[in-house]
């Protein structure tokens, strides 16, 4: 019935549809160590009847059909801001996020009142962010967390959804190359490791896409850069268990 009302709206006005005001011409999200930040352009305040913006966030990934977009912030046109800091993030999980304009609700006729928003397709980020550990003080601190990981607890350790093979190395240099093996020695995945940060995420899969079998698995990695007390070359390794 809403969307016969739009129409027959839509048709009557000779199909001048009242439009929100535009969405942020830029969104940057970043993730940080005890944030994830989040920063936007100021075009919309520019609309004679722009009144704010909402932001949303998910969990999970935007590529699965069970994601959920809950709203995080709000504001209007008198407590404007064009930043927000998300401090609600759980370390360990992905987020998503987009943010709308809105208007003060003078241009809805179909429901006075009610403001009309930019579409969120123009703003939904498509990378992950997370919070960000801190990187380690020596290759002794790196670790692999859950360690086994056991397929039937994936539900209690990373979340739902598409991050359910999550397996984390904590620990780690700032700047290293990250590899695993099997046990036998076959190199199944790997990655340059360069954000600075102190944790990288493996969601379980092979670098051609297979998911791993139940095994033995060996974490190989290797220093990069000299950086915060490590030196180039320096090495590591660490056993895990993954149990299917």
């Amino acid at each position: 019935m809403k969307s016969l009302l739009s129409a027959r709206y839509n048709f009557l006005h000779n199909y001048q549809i009242p439009q929100p005001p535009p969405a942020p011409e830029t969104f940057v999200v970043t993730s940080g160590g005890d944030r994830i930040r989040l920063t936007w352009a100021d075009n919309a305040t520019r609309d004679p009847h722009f009144d704010g913006y909402v932001i949303y966030r998910s969990e999970g990934t935007v590529k699965d059909y069970r994601t959920v977009y809950k709203k995080i912030f709000e504001c209007n046109k008198e407590n404007m801001v064009h930043s927000f800091d998300d401090t609600t993030a759980v370390r360990g999980f992905d987020y998503y996020y987009y943010i709308q304009s809105k208007d003060d609700g003078t241009q809805n006729e179909l429901e006075p009142g009610k403001p009309l928003y930019s579409s969120l397709f123009l703003t939904l980020t498509s990378v992950p962010a997370r919070l960000l550990r801190p990187a380690g003080h020596s290759l002794t601190e790196v670790r692999v967390v859950p360690n086994p990981y056991d397929i039937r607890a994936r539900a209690i350790q990373f979340g739902e959804y598409a991050q359910y093979d999550r397996i984390a190395f904590y620990g780690l240099p700032p700047f290293c190359k990250v590899r695993i093996y099997t046990e036998r020695g076959d190199l199944i995945w790997e990655k340059d490791h360069t954000n600075g940060a102190g944790d990288e995420v493996w969601d379980s899969m092979t670098s051609s896409g297979q998911i791993v079998v139940s095994g033995v698995y060996i974490l190989y990695v290797e220093v990069t850069k000299d950086e915060g007390g490590f030196k180039k070359g320096d090495s590591v390794y660490r056993k895990f268990v993954v149990i299917r």
